[in-house]
């Protein structure tokens, strides 16, 4: 049985392996904050161990995204 990114999971530790992540080097601390601050979404089962699906830390991510502003053209 193979199972696909989009059916994993992460935690806390293993986050920042993600290859997203990875991507754009999001260290654990920074899951940590996000999670503090409200700004990730996470399934916390048991009370104990907190548990990322790949489109929380996709969404996560992508929402730290700043457009570039329009600048110049026809006046």
């Amino acid at each position: 049985m193979n199972i696909t990114l989009s059916e994993s999971v992460w935690t806390i530790k293993t986050a920042p392996e993600h290859p997203y992540a990875k991507q754009f080097s999001i260290s654990e601390r920074q899951f940590r904050r996000a999670v503090q601050n409200g700004r990730i979404d996470y399934v916390r089962p048991c009370g104990l161990v907190i548990y990322f699906t790949h489109k929380n830390i996709v969404d996560f991510i992508e929402s730290g995204v700043n457009a570039p502003l329009k600048r110049g053209g026809a006046r």
